[in-house]
């Protein structure tokens, strides 16, 4: 699913609500493992308009030849072309199981074995330094491959702080939307929105006590914490991308 949204940034001279709304969005992005798409502002480093999926896709912005009305200095009229690089029925979505490297279970005694017993000065005795980080990479990969086993794990389809009260208080939300949605019931909406403000409220108060039971047991629990980092970064194991200095 791809979704636009706008963006809280949340800053040091921010006021409480909005780093609150910041903290809320950023979890979201990182529950649903989101990335964003939309390229930046050309003579900006970064964006105003988001465009969130969870597919792998390749994203080229087309030149817009014609304008039906005047240009908005920032924001840049754009076609994005999305072309995803698997099928549908091959993606991983939220709630069923994928596979990670677990190197807290590598056998490290083979690996340092297998890299004592390659020639290192012979390997990598290429002029072209390209070469040799491909040989060097073939190397690391298959030791990888050889050593570290993979886990399966299944994406939590509700954030940490949910518990069975506010995951039955979203399903019903979920289904008096539907009902109002198929049916046209004012009263149907009505609830709905009570739902929703049920909803939002509850798990405001239930996230705050999440981070306060986190920090209150930092020492006396510190598994806990890194459980918690670990769900900010959608995953414990090594991430997909890095960037500098990130």
């Amino acid at each position: 699913m791809i979704k636009s949204a706008f963006f809280f940034h949340a800053t040091s001279n921010a006021d409480s609500n909005i780093k609150y709304r910041a903290s809320l969005l950023f979890n979201t992005l990182n529950q649903y493992e989101l990335n964003q798409y939309y390229p930046h502002h050309h003579s900006k480093d970064y964006s105003l308009d988001l465009l969130f999926g969870h597919i792998d896709c390749s994203i080229s912005t087309l030149d817009i030849p014609d304008n039906l009305i005047d240009t908005d200095s920032h924001h840049d009229p754009v076609l994005i072309q999305i072309s995803p690089k698997e099928s549908m029925e091959t993606l991983d979505y939220i709630g069923q199981r994928s596979k990670f490297r677990n190197y807290y279970k590598a056998d490290f005694s083979s690996i340092n074995s297998y890299f004592d017993a390659v020639n290192w000065t012979t390997l990598l005795n290429s002029e072209d330094i390209n070469v040799n980080v491909t040989k060097f990479h073939d190397i690391v990969n298959h030791a990888i491959d050889s050593y570290v086993p993979f886990q399966s794990s299944k994406s939590a389809v509700y954030p940490a702080w949910y518990d069975h009260d506010l995951v039955q208080l979203t399903d019903n939300k979920r289904y008096m939307h539907c009902k109002w949605k198929s049916e046209g019931d004012v009263n149907d909406f009505i609830e709905f929105k009570k739902l929703r403000a049920l909803c939002i409220r509850q798990s405001r108060i239930k996230y705050n006590k999440y981070l306060s039971s986190i920090q209150s047991s930092i020492i006396s629990n510190p598994k806990k914490f890194w459980s918690y980092i670990n769900n900010l970064n959608a995953s414990g194991s090594i991430p997909k991308h890095l960037f500098f200095n990130s």
